[in-house]
């Protein structure tokens, strides 16, 4: 009678303890949903399955919503130069939103950032401003639209104020003031590599649509690149995941 006891006993302790482990996983996945949505929709895939290998499946139900996530206001700021700007990034409905990035000469989103899966990567390519096949901003937005050239974005350094502020949502980046005293905001939204998403607040990387072509290798692009003190045109690998800010006539 003692021994069936004492297995009553345990068996009481084994039900217990499989509730709470019931009762754990459902707060943890409650509580993982919560995460996922503070995270930002779309780009919490980023950052809970870092190191994790989904189903293709599965990346591609994310990266396909994430990619008819285009929604925006389309207005274009004249700046008082040449071209209009529009006043958010590509993928994004307002002027402090990261948007979707993507990598030079891609026009949709993707997991994972890297050379092996770029498809400009050492490619000889001329200007891709307005191509659809190449331009995110085309592609995404209509013929009206497109990723600024080199020339256009120097254009936007060169006659422009920058003051580094902080949004009234909280967001670091620059307001850019024109000539006619019209501004954008450029939010600090960093760069992806490979899975990873870096410098978010610190720095911002912007495309234009044109390819380097003082090397072989077909490798780099120009881009705007900013932190707090300084912001200019330079070049680097096409492959990185960048924000775009788009431009219109």
């Amino acid at each position: 009678m003692l021994m069936n006891a004492g297995n009553e006993h345990k068996k009481k302790k084994l039900c217990l303890s499989r509730k709470c482990m019931g009762r754990l996983a459902v707060i943890l996945v409650v509580a993982a949903l919560v995460v996922c949505g503070l995270l930002g929709g779309k780009q919490w895939y980023r950052y809970v399955h870092r190191d994790a290998q989904p189903s293709q499946t599965y990346v591609d139900a994310i990266i396909a919503e994430e990619n008819a996530n285009m929604a925006g206001p389309h207005e274009g700021i004249d700046l008082g130069l040449s071209v209009h700007w529009a006043s958010c990034n590509l993928g994004a409905s307002q002027p402090y939103e990261s948007g979707n990035f993507y990598a030079w000469g891609e026009t949709k989103t993707k997991i994972d950032y890297n050379y092996g899966s770029s498809a400009t990567y050492g490619k000889e390519m001329t200007d891709i401003s307005g191509n659809a096949t190449y331009d995110a901003a085309t592609a995404n937005w209509g013929d009206e639209w497109r990723t600024p050239t080199g020339d256009e974005m120097n254009e936007l350094i060169d006659k422009c104020q920058w003051t580094w502020t902080t949004s009234t949502e909280g967001i670091k980046g620059y307001e850019v003031t024109g000539p006619n005293g019209n501004s954008i905001f450029l939010p600090a939204s960093g760069y992806y590599m490979c899975l990873s998403r870096n410098s978010v607040g610190e720095a911002g990387y912007y495309w234009t649509s044109t390819p380097d072509t003082s090397a072989a290798s077909h490798d780099e692009a120009h881009y705007l690149g900013f932190k707090h003190n300084t912001y200019d045109v330079s070049k680097f690998c096409r492959y990185e995941g960048r924000t775009i800010r788009a431009v219109k006539e």
